[in-house]
């Protein structure tokens, strides 16, 4: 390099001044002890203080307000001498009240023996408006977060922690730290048992993952579902190399959780009760087209046995043929239970004294290898139930219970009692059952026995299932059948090796249960030939009881259906004095035929039959004139009861 080509100190110190002053930089230059400015660069006249440079030469900063008073001015000067130079960020309001922000320089020198403090300032109001900005894109980030309950994560798999946004940490129950945390630390709370599934999915994963944990927090357990994008590389040059970096989020799914598994429940109880239904309405029917038979099989013994009065051995086959027909009966009854129509004598009942009633059966029952422990309320109210079918539950809860008990030291109690149920109480523990608020009796029988698996908890209602060898029939789907029908809930409490107990609900009943009135005569007037109308489309039925009202002296017209019915009713409107009509036919039912007859002539009384329930047989007939109720099968007492019954009335 030639002497031409290098600049002597003159044009240097030319060209520094000449880019001093003609750049953005705020530069003064003031004496440091009297603080009175000897320089500024032309970017000073911006300053809201100042109206060109050359006002401020020869000026101190206190005239030009700068400062507001000279021993500020002097604690710099003795600040930047102990410290050295100073930079720092400074945020102000000029003087017309708009924010403003510069980075500022300040340097103490000495130049001739005289000390000179150096002041570089540059504005940065639009990097201020940006940090502002991205600050305000931040808190609505952090806002948007909160309300969908999610936190986004860096996780660094090198170093094993793990930071993100503030929602983040709320999410995690921890408080936020100021730094990146271990993954230990971040997800303290953890369920133990998720804890492998946690380091499983985080340690160096080779592409992208999602699965749940749970989180056991002072109140709740919270399930969050953790995600993550397929791992990044990010350069690490303080350790010479590079890290991998997994980023993802965190969502609270505690609530979507609750709704699935309520969403789940719910279509569990549709296919449970679409399955219910369809076997109930095969059950139905299988009872209906089977009390039809019994009551032409136990009729027609029963008049046989009329007419044979006189041969003891055929009256005991006859009796025979009826005992076996009311067994019969039972299981149809059973059958109904399970579809959900199987109560036949409402009245109210008084439980405790229903098992004291039943104590000697059931001590019989238990063959000795049970001992039977009662805790009965003495002043229990009564429940509107068919007092065969409880004590057919209460038989086969305690026959079950006595069968599940080790014989040397085998235990069942059986409780009863009332309760009020409130609505948290039926959420938490009734929830699979349709029953309302309000008071309850209950039958509980509890045994010390083996218990149950989860697998025969699940299945036990179901028709037809068994643990039994020997086991067949409807078991506890009947029971469970029965329950409903009375408006009532069952539940199940059992683990293998700690027992089982059963508890039944049924609804409260102010009524006193009545008393049972003595049996009345079986003589029966004669019919005078009084015509009767017999509505059934089995042949069977309409023979038998044809055959009964022949015997006592009435004059029977027989019709095979509804329509045909009508037609036989339309043609002795004013002979007939009495119709029997069965509920379920083929084309006109037994209800609709009843409201033809009353549109027809109103005088004349019905009876109807149906081997369903009375309550579901009749509600659509409720305070319209009909007559009677006459369950099938039936014997010829009964039948002949009800047609006095409504011909008196």
């Amino acid at each position: 390099m030639s002497n031409n080509d290098q600049l002597n100190d003159q044009e240097v110190a030319e060209i520094y001044q000449s880019l001093i002053v003609d750049s953005p930089l705020r530069v003064l230059i003031s004496k440091a002890k009297s603080g009175i400015i000897v320089h500024t660069s032309n970017a000073i006249s911006h300053e809201d203080a100042l109206v060109n440079p050359q006002n401020a030469i020869g000026k101190t900063g206190v005239e030009i307000g700068i400062w507001d008073d000279d021993s500020d001015r002097l604690k710099l000067v003795e600040t930047l001498r102990e410290d050295g130079p100073r930079f720092r960020r400074t945020d102000y309001v000029d003087a017309t009240d708009q924010p403003r922000t510069q980075y500022r320089y300040s340097k103490l020198v000495s130049h001739s023996n005289e000390e000179y403090v150096i002041g570089v300032a540059i504005e940065v109001d639009e990097l201020r408006k940006t940090e502002e900005k991205l600050k305000a894109y931040a808190d609505r980030l952090e806002k948007a977060q909160e309300m969908a309950g999610i936190g986004d994560y860096l996780y660094d798999t090198t170093n094993g922690t793990i930071g993100g946004s503030k929602n983040l940490f709320k999410l995690l129950m921890v408080a936020e730290p100021e730094a990146d945390i271990s993954l230990s630390e971040a997800f303290r709370c953890i369920e133990k048992d998720d804890e492998p599934l946690l380091a499983q999915h985080f340690s160096a994963p080779a592409s992208g993952f999602s699965f749940e944990v749970r989180l056991v927090g002072p109140e709740d357990t919270r399930y969050l579902q953790i995600t993550a994008d397929n791992p990044s590389e990010h350069s690490a040059p303080h350790k010479g190399g590079s890290n991998q970096i997994i980023h993802g989020i965190i969502q609270d799914v505690t609530e979507q959780r609750a709704q699935e598994l309520e969403r789940r429940n719910v279509t569990d109880k549709m296919q449970e009760a679409q399955k219910l239904e369809s076997l109930g309405i095969l059950a139905g029917g299988v009872a209906h087209d089977f009390n039809n038979l019994l009551s032409g099989i136990m009729g027609n013994a029963d008049l046989a046995r009329l007419d044979i009065s006189d041969s003891e051995i055929v009256n005991q086959r006859l009796s025979d043929i009826i005992k076996a027909s009311k067994s019969a009966a039972d299981l149809t009854h059973q059958l109904l239970a399970y579809s959900g129509k199987g109560r036949f004598v409402v009245q109210p009942v008084d439980l405790s004294k229903l098992v004291r009633d039943m104590s000697q059966l059931l001590e019989v029952s238990s063959t000795g290898k049970a001992t039977i422990q009662y805790n009965l309320e003495d002043t229990l109210p009564a429940t509107l139930a068919d007092e065969t079918q409880i004590k057919q539950i209460i038989m086969n809860l305690i026959m079950n219970a006595v069968e599940a008990v080790d014989s040397q030291n085998g235990r069942v109690n059986i409780t009863t009692g009332a309760q009020y149920c409130d609505q948290n109480y039926l959420d938490s523990h009734w929830k699979k059952f349709d029953i309302e608020p309000g008071e309850y009796v209950f039958v509980e029988v509890s045994d010390n026995g083996v218990g149950m698996t989860e697998e025969t908890r699940d299945r036990l209602f179901e028709p037809f299932y068994t643990t039994k060898f020997t086991g067949r029939g409807l078991g506890m789907s009947a029971v469970q059948g029965i329950v409903k029908g009375h408006g009532g809930a069952i539940i199940l409490y059992s683990e293998p090796n700690t027992g089982t107990t059963f508890k039944v609900l049924f609804p409260s009943n102010k009524q006193k249960p009545k008393i049972k009135a003595k049996a009345a005569s079986t003589k029966y007037r004669n019919g005078n030939q009084q015509m009767i109308l017999v509505i059934d489309d089995d042949e069977e039925v309409r023979n038998t009881i044809q055959r009964v009202l022949d015997r006592h002296g009435y004059i029977a017209a027989l019709a095979e259906n509804g329509e045909a019915g009508v037609k036989l009713f339309e043609e002795f409107k004013q002979e007939l004095k009495l119709v029997l009509v069965d509920l379920t036919m083929p084309g006109i039912s037994g209800s609709e035929v009843f409201r033809q007859m009353r549109g027809i002539n109103s005088d004349v009384p019905a009876i109807l039959m149906s081997g369903y329930n009375e309550q579901d047989a009749t509600q659509h007939l409720v305070g319209k004139g009909l007559a009677g109720f006459l369950p099938k099968p039936f014997m010829i007492d009964q039948l002949m009861k009800k047609i006095e019954e409504a011909l008196d009335d």
